[in-house]
């Protein structure tokens, strides 16, 4: 009901309307007792007729007008009047902040300081609990005195309170419920509705720190943000789109745009926390400009936490100043000074992997690292700006790993064994989509800028590419005769080619190559090493790659692909995996890597089938890959890397030395006089040896081979070897080695990939692993003709054991457990359903070998983690890395 000039509201006299409101009409008003003008905001009929809603509203306004601060439009009281209910509110005069933008952007030291007392308004309201929830340049004034008042403080939780009065949590959404709906109201507005607040998640003070960025944006470009022809394209708008900073003014602070990307994260957590920050940064903005402010927050908490906090923001003080160097393509004066320095991270997230993929990446812009944490943990990919001290978990990421960016930076691809699915998320937010699906572990991925990925896995024919938003992938290379896998791509930024390496079926370091992205002839380069990727400086290009014993780099041209100069160590030490290079690098040279893990421990552990578990005596941790239990369980052998095995006896604890080194995979003689194994000894990787631990000889070869072998099992009657052999062809196949005659039988030999021989204890069935159905399987076939096969598992599985009767057959599930599957083979072959017995977090075999052993009584030998276990592994960063290649490789060619 409109009111008309002179009608009276209480003591208040109606002088004119003035506007509407976001919760009814807006009048203004002489208060006819202290002889001064007001604005009076009518309530709706509908919602004045709610006496409980009114009441609640009666009682959250008590609380708003205990507001008191100069920025802050004050709320005077709630009048009466008949059938009329009113806000009396402060008379702000002057433009609104949406008029003054809406002539175009605001010069940036004005802006500035309307943000600063902006600022300063919400860290009032925040100290006394209250939200505002609808920030916007319409509920900002701006007086002819420069003076800024923020309006309607908290109004929209006063009119969403629930019965209870409600928090400063409660959520405020879109679509409202009962009276709320029917006056056609909105809490807040979409346009500068924070994230969670668009999906009606519960809302915080913090949802106002991403209006105030959206607002702050608005002044500094004079253009809308987020806004959309109708409310649902608004919302959509903020939860999948990501702000555009190219349109900052070139004159604005470093620090300032830190701040805008900060309250514009989309996941609150990795949000700016305090408007208090704010209002500290823009005031240096203002008193300081070449500055940039590092906001110390409050830690109180003591010890291990407070010490984490304080390395976090010395990592922070060392990287805005780079960070706001590359925003403003200030890359001559940020990134000229090398230095390095580790990115603090929580324990928890510190269990990185160093098989055959990396477990982080880092943007193109270089301020952003994605990384995962222990997937088979079921971790998800976390977040850490390199400006911020917080690092946030990336929803539906669970179990991903391999993250590798887009190339405008805004997704983030990543791999997910246990679904054996390529995705990518985007880093604004929303569910992960996938992109393609693949039969094994993934060797490398590089993201087009054609908006193609390609990648390779170690079941496809050669690279593959497939578009970026899902489809079919197509090959791009196919292995040749006498060729390993093809892996780890990465586009150059010349010629529509890649870089890739070739493996080598003799085990020495692949061969670096190139191919067109559309296919063709592969270029070999003349030059071996792991994940090569290509990195310039000025006009000067670089080859970096893995060697054994860590990375180098040469210089190469992207268009004749002309290797040149000598490799030069450089970023020592480095993490080099088996196959993975643990080291990533912007085009332009900011680096983030791995150190070398060699402290990283685990220790031997007694697991029964619920899971519970205790240390093996007499063992202290090591760097234990594998473990073998002699069949009566008396004896273990524990493979190390690099190491003898150590052969011990569990009873007396004596230890035998033996001719075994360079040992990787080890199975013991059913007498338990000898021990079989697979080394490089030789110089030609993973030959097959035994060893009698008398110590009595020396290691003796078997067959060798110019084929990679991997011993699997030994048979109860002591005359047959199972193994896998690598062949360039036909992938990994299972032979069987007669002890008496030397002959070598084959057993499955085929397209597909069979690895992890395991004959059961009467010898008349083999377990093994295939990946055959596109993933790896556990399957058991009748011996000696293999004749009757059956599939075991049935979601993916791994490492596959038998109990020492034979009734029961063991292995490791993709979700992440220990399974057991009833077996019986008389009076005719049944295999029962498979149970889950524990959650397995221990360690687990990556190469098709079992790490594990079952004893006679039934229990389970595994190797979990040590007290000193990746506690000291943290991820390396290099800013002005690319300068520092650039000097040694200069130094190199001066020698």
């Amino acid at each position: 009901m409109a009111l008309e000039s002179g009608t009276r509201v209480g003591i208040y006299e109606v002088t004119a309307k003035i506007g509407e409101g976001g919760m009814g009409e807006v009048y203004q008003a002489r208060d006819t007792t202290l002889d001064r003008n007001v604005a009076l905001k009518v309530l709706p009929e509908a919602f004045t007729a709610d006496p409980e809603r009114l009441v609640r509203f009666q009682r959250e306004a008590k609380v708003l007008a205990s507001l008191n601060h100069p920025n802050i439009g004050g709320i005077y009281g709630l009048e009466s009047s008949d059938d009329t209910q009113a806000l009396v509110l402060e008379l702000v005069e002057g433009p609104t902040l949406a008029d003054r933008i809406a002539e175009g952007p605001i010069r940036v030291d004005e802006a500035l300081t309307i943000a600063n007392q902006i600022a300063e308004a919400l860290e009032a309201a925040h100290e006394q609990g209250i939200v505002h929830r609808d920030l916007k340049p319409a509920n900002v004034k701006v007086k002819a005195d420069g003076t800024v008042k923020v309006l309607d403080f908290g109004l929209a939780k006063a009119v969403d309170s629930d019965a209870s009065g409600g928090s400063a949590t409660t959520s405020a959404t879109i679509s409202l419920t009962g009276s709320a709906t029917q006056m056609g109201m909105v809490i807040g507005t979409a346009a500068y509705m924070a994230p969670e607040q668009a999906k009606g998640q519960a809302v915080d003070h913090r949802a106002d720190l991403w209006a105030f960025g959206v607002v702050l944006l608005e002044m500094l470009t004079g253009q809308q943000v987020f806004r959309g022809p109708t409310v649902s394209e608004s919302l959509a708008r903020v939860l999948e789109r990501s702000p555009d900073l190219d349109a900052l003014p070139s004159d604005l602070p470093p620090m300032v745009r830190r701040l805008l990307r900060r309250c514009l994260t989309k996941d609150r957590r990795g949000r700016l926390q305090h408007a208090g920050d704010a209002r500290v940064d823009l005031t240096e903005a203002v008193t300081n400009p070449g500055a940039d402010a590092i906001v110390v927050p409050e830690v109180p908490q003591p010890g291990r936490h407070r010490v984490w906090q304080m390395s976090a923001l010395i990592v922070v003080a060392a990287t805005t100043a780079y960070v706001a160097g590359r925003w403003t393509g200030d890359l001559e004066s940020s990134s000229n000074e090398f230095r390095r320095f580790a990115l603090p991270l929580e324990l928890e997230q510190r269990n990185f992997r160093t098989g055959s993929s990396r477990g982080f990446g880092i943007s193109p812009a270089g301020d952003v690292v994605v990384f995962a944490g222990d997937p088979v943990r079921g971790d998800p990919l976390y977040r850490r700006d390199l400006d911020s001290v917080d690092t946030v978990p990336i929803p539906g990421t669970e179990r991903g790993e391999a993250p590798f960016f887009s190339p405008d930076g805004r997704w983030v691809g990543f791999y997910v064994t246990t679904e054996a699915t390529l995705k990518r998320v985007s880093l604004s937010g929303g569910e992960p989509e996938s992109v393609a699906s693949s039969a094994s572990n993934l060797l490398g991925a590089s993201w087009g800028p054609d908006d193609m990925v390609v990648f390779a896995t170690g079941s496809t024919p050669g690279l593959m590419r497939v578009p970026a938003s899902g489809g079919v992938p197509e090959p791009i290379t196919t292995m040749a005769n006498g060729q390993g896998r093809h892996g780890y791509p990465h586009h150059l930024p010349v010629g529509n080619r890649l870089l890739f390496t070739i493996d080598d079926v003799t085990g020495d370091l692949p061969m670096i190559a190139a191919v067109s992205v559309d296919g063709g002839d592969p270029v070999e380069l003349g030059i071996r090493g792991r994940e090569p990727r290509y990195l310039s400086v000025g006009s000067a290009g670089y080859l970096v790659y893995g060697q054994v014993d860590g990375l180098v780099a040469v210089s190469f041209d992207p268009e004749t692909l002309v290797v040149g100069g000598v490799p030069v160590s450089v970023l020592a030490p480095v993490q080099i995996g088996n196959t993975a290079v643990h080291a990533t690098f912007t085009t332009d040279g900011a680096a983030v890597f791995l150190e070398p893990t060699t402290e990283e421990q685990f220790r031997p552990m007694w697991v029964v089938r619920d899971g519970s578990s205790s240390l093996v005596r007499g063992i202290e941790p090591s760097s234990y890959r594998g473990v073998s239990l002699s069949v009566d369980g008396r004896f273990v052998a524990l493979t190390e890397l690099e190491v003898p095995l150590r052969i011990q006896n569990l009873d007396t604890d004596e230890l035998f030395a033996v001719d075994s080194r360079g040992a990787i995979y080890s199975r013991w003689a059913p007498d338990g006089t000898a021990v079989a194994f697979s080394s490089n000894r030789s110089g030609r990787f993973l030959q097959m040896y035994t060893v009698d631990i008398s110590g009595s000889g020396g290691a003796v070869p078997l067959a060798e081979t110019d084929k990679p072998r991997a011993v699997g099992s030994w048979s109860r009657d002591g005359a047959t070897l199972f193994f896998y052999e690598v062949d360039p062809e036909t992938g990994r196949d299972i032979y069987a080695y007669d002890l008496d005659d030397g002959g070598v039988t084959p057993l499955l030999v085929t397209a597909a990939d069979e690895r992890s021989p395991m004959v059961s204890p009467d010898g008349r069935f083999l377990a093994y692993l295939s990946d055959a159905s596109g993933r790896f399987e556990v399957y058991v076939s009748s011996l000696p003709g293999l004749d009757v096969t059956r599939q075991v598992s049935r979601d993916g599985g791994t490492e596959p054991n038998w109990s020492a009767a034979g009734d029961e057959l063991f292995y490791r599930s993709d979700a992440g457990a220990m399974v057991a599957v009833p077996f019986r083979s008389a009076p005719e072959l049944s295999i029962g359903r498979p149970q889950e017995l524990f959650r397995d977090e221990f360690l687990r075999e990556e190469f098709g070998n079992t790490s594990y052993a079952v004893t006679p009584d039934g229990r389970f030998m595994m190797l979990s983690a040590g007290e000193a276990s990746a506690r000291s592994v943290q991820l390396q960063v290099a800013l002005g890395f690319a300068d520092e290649l650039q000097r040694l490789v200069s130094e190199q060619q001066k020698r």
